[in-house]
C-alpha cells in the first residue's frame, strides 16, 4: 500500500479459528467409527459439530483447528505423550510428538488448511524463513524499511547496523515479458550491502500488477522471476509481495494503484507467479492484503501454489496495541511454517513513536509468536511517518543504535 491508500482500521472480530468450547468431547463409539482404536483416553480430542474435524489441546501451544479432516497417511504418528513442540500440521504430513493427556499412537491426519478452502496438497510453504544474521532486532523482531528517496545506507548508518529488509514497489505496465525497464526493482541491488557473498538484508518486492489478473501470464511472471533471480545470484533473499493489498485495489476507490479482475483470477494469477518462481528457493512468496476481518479475508487467501510469509498492512490513527491490530489476522493465518511479516505501516506525528514502540515490543511477540519482523514506511506523503530522515531522533529512541539485537 502507498500512503494514499490509508484505510480507517477495521475493528477485529471474532477469529476463525474456533474456541474448544464449541466441542464436545469424541465417544469411544465415534472414534472407533471414524476408524481409531486408540489404545488410552482421547480426552485431549474433540470433535466439531460437523464432518470430522480434529483439536490437539497441548500444553506446549495453542489448540490448531484442523477442519473436515480425515485419517490418512499411517506412515505418520501422533504420541500424545512424547516430547518436544507439536506441530499444527500446516502440511498436512510427517509426523510429530507433544506433551499432553494420554499415550498411545495415532494415525497421521491429512487435513484441510484452516486458512483456505482448500487442501493443502495444493497450498505449500517452504518452512525455510529466517532472518539474516547481524540485521538489527529488537525482542527478536526483525526492524525494516521502505525508504522514500533515501538510500537504505542513510537509515543503516543512523542506527548503526544493517536493516532486516529493504522494501520497494514495482509495476507491472504491460502484457508479455517483465524487464523492470523503469528500473524500480535492479537498482536497489547496489543499495544492500553484501558481506563474502552473503546479503545482509533481504529485499521485500512489492510488484502490482497494472495489468489485469487475467493478463498476468507465465511469461509475464517469468519476467518478474527472471528479475528477482539477480538479487538471488548477488545472495540477497527476495520476499515477492505479490499483488499485495489485492482486496483493496480490486475497489473502484482504490488510489495509487488499481488491480482488474476477479477473487477466482487472483487466485489463478497467484498460481501463476508462484510457478514461475518455485524452482528458485531464494525467492520467497508473501501474501500481503489490506486491513479487513479474517472471514473477509479468506476467501483472497492463494487456494494453490506456494505461500510463505503472511502479513497484513494496517496504518493506525488512533492508539491501540499489537495485539488488537494484528492478534486475529496472526491467529487466523500464520503457523510455525508460515511467519508473519508486516510488510509495511507506519503512523502520523502524534502517533509514530508508540506505534514504533510497540510494533517492537515484548507484547508483540506475546500476541503472535510467529510474527518475524516489519518494515516502516519511511515516507513524508499525506502525513509524516518519517522516524530516521526527518530530522527526528525517534528510531534512535525506541530502537536504540548500538546494532544488533537491541532489546
Amino acid at each position: 500500500m502507498k500512503p494514499s491508500d490509508l484505510l480507517p482500521l477495521v475493528v477485529l472480530v471474532a477469529p476463525i479459528l474456533a474456541s474448544p468450547k464449541v466441542y464436545a468431547p469424541y465417544t469411544k463409539e465415534s472414534w472407533s467409527n471414524d476408524g481409531y482404536t486408540p489404545s488410552t483416553t482421547q480426552s485431549s480430542y474433540k470433535a466439531g459439530s460437523t464432518g470430522n474435524s480434529y483439536q490437539y489441546s497441548n500444553k506446549n501451544s495453542k489448540n490448531q483447528k484442523l477442519s473436515n479432516a480425515s485419517p490418512s497417511d499411517t506412515s505418520g504418528s501422533y504420541n500424545p505423550s512424547g516430547s518436544g513442540t507439536p506441530s499444527d500440521y500446516s502440511s498436512g504430513s510427517g509426523s510429530t510428538s507433544g506433551t499432553g493427556a494420554g499415550t498411545g499412537t495415532f494415525s497421521q491426519l491429512s487435513v484441510t488448511n484452516a486458512n483456505s478452502t482448500t487442501s493443502n496438497s495444493s497450498v505449500v510453504s517452504s518452512g525455510s524463513i529466517a532472518l539474516p544474521s547481524g540485521c538489527e532486532q529488537k525482542n527478536g523482531i526483525g526492524i525494516g524499511w521502505l525508504p522514500s528517496d533515501t538510500p537504505l545506507s542513510t537509515i543503516e548508518s543512523a542506527l548503526g547496523s544493517p536493516a532486516c529488509t529493504l522494501g520497494e514497489y514495482a509495476h507491472i505496465t504491460q502484457e508479455g515479458t517483465y524487464t523492470d525497464s523503469s528500473g524500480q526493482l535492479l537498482p536497489h541491488i547496489s543499495d544492500i550491502s553484501t558481506s563474502g557473498g552473503t546479503a545482509s538484508t533481504i529485499f521485500v518486492a512489492s510488484v502490482m500488477p497494472d495489468i489485469p489478473f487475467t493478463s498476468v501470464t507465465s511469461d509475464v511472471a517469468q519476467g518478474v522471476a527472471n528479475v528477482l533471480s539477480q538479487f538471488t545470484s548477488k545472495g540477497i533473499q527476495v520476499w515477492l509481495r505479490y499483488a499485495h493489498e489485492m482486496n483493496y485495489y480490486v475497489t473502484d476507490g482504490s488510489e495509487g494503484a488499481h488491480y482488474t479482475g476477479s477473487v477466482a483470477e487472483f487466485q489463478t494469477s497467484w498460481k501463476t507467479m508462484s510457478d514461475a518462481v518455485s524452482s528458485n528457493p531464494n525467492i520467497k512468496m508473501f501474501w500481503s492484503p489490506n486491513s479487513g476481518s479474517a472471514s473477509d479475508l479468506k476467501q483472497w487467501y492463494p487456494t494453490s501454489g506456494k505461500v510463505d510469509i503472511v502479513g497484513i498492512d494496517i496504518y493506525p490513527k488512533k492508539q491501540q496495541t499489537f495485539a488488537e491490530t494484528y492478534g486475529e489476522f496472526c491467529q487466523a493465518f500464520s503457523s510455525a511454517d508460515i511467519p508473519f511479516a508486516i510488510g509495511e505501516t507506519g503512523a502520523g506525528p502524534d502517533l509514530k513513536q508508540a506505534w514504533l514502540g510497540e510494533l517492537v515490543s515484548a507484547g508483540a511477540k506475546q500476541a503472535c509468536p510467529n510474527y518475524v519482523g516489519f518494515s516502516w514506511f519511511e515516507y513524508n506523503k499525506e502525513a509524516d511517518f518519517r522516524v530516521v530522515t526527518g530530522g527526528e531522533t525517534i528510531a534512535e529512541q525506541v530502537l536504540g543504535t548500538s546494532g544488533t539485537s537491541t532489546s
